[in-house]
């Protein structure tokens, strides 16, 4: 039964997330944005959405208070907070899981389609939920609807600091991949579940714009995956995996 608890905390974990941003977009109106911008910070020592969502998941708060907004999220000022191990950012059944560093996160906000999809603009077909720089709001910029397109997603690739701008918490789907969700890909991993005949899935778990958490199989069509990641792609895209 271990397995499958962890598969049931992995999900739980990306339930809380997301219903941390629907409190944050509640207040500003928009989605957080992918990474905190100040003048003269790069991209990947910017603090992430994940830090920005803190003070809107429970137990966060406390955390966000030690952190310094102003300055990159691995400065000297922000060693400790950012230290810190968040278990809503870790997945129970990623093979780290028994001794995981502890700042790290196994989700990923999903920045849509190609490796520049996190610098695209709001209408672009290919952008999707978490951009840099991109403010997403909920109605007006999610177009497909907000039941059909994902938000975050789980992943065993490149896993980094939760606090860390760039790759370890905002990535598009790689346009060269025809295969996304299998061991060793870039989403996903093996769920195991304990039945008598002992079956071991490979899937990633995905939190979807309108709150919802459901599990993307390792046999999905890469179109599929693909017109679910985008907020105004305009494709017709089915549930039914």
């Amino acid at each position: 039964m271990r397995e499958a608890a962890a598969r049931a905390q992995c999900q739980n974990n990306l339930k809380q997330i997301a219903l941390g941003l629907h409190a944050y977009h509640d207040v500003h109106k928009h989605l957080p944005v992918g990474t905190l911008e100040v003048t003269g910070i790069a991209v990947e020592k910017r603090l992430s959405w994940m830090a920005n969502l803190l003070p809107y998941v429970d137990q966060g708060h406390p955390l966000a208070q030690q952190i310094n907004w102003t300055m990159a999220w691995d400065s000297d000022k922000n060693r400790g907070p950012v230290s810190a191990y968040v278990p809503f950012y870790l997945c129970a059944a990623h093979p780290a899981s028994a001794d995981p560093r502890p700042n790290q996160t196994h989700y990923v906000g999903m920045a849509g389609l190609g490796v520049d999809a996190a610098v695209l603009g709001n209408d672009h077909p290919g952008a999707g939920v978490f951009g840099y720089t991109r403010q997403v709001r909920m109605a007006a910029d999610i177009k497909d609807g907000t039941s059909v397109t994902i938000a975050i997603l789980e992943t065993m690739a490149a896993n980094g600091a939760w606090a860390a701008g760039g790759l370890p918490t905002v990535r598009g789907l790689n346009l060269d991949e025809t295969v996304y969700v299998c061991e060793g890909c870039s989403f996903g991993m093996k769920h195991k579940t304990d039945t008598f005949f002992r079956t071991h899935p490979v899937l990633a778990n995905a939190a979807f714009a309108d709150g919802t958490v459901r599990a993307i199989p390792a046999n999905v069509a890469p179109a599929v995956l693909r017109a679910l990641v985008t907020i105004a792609g305009r494709d017709a895209v089915s549930l039914d995996f």
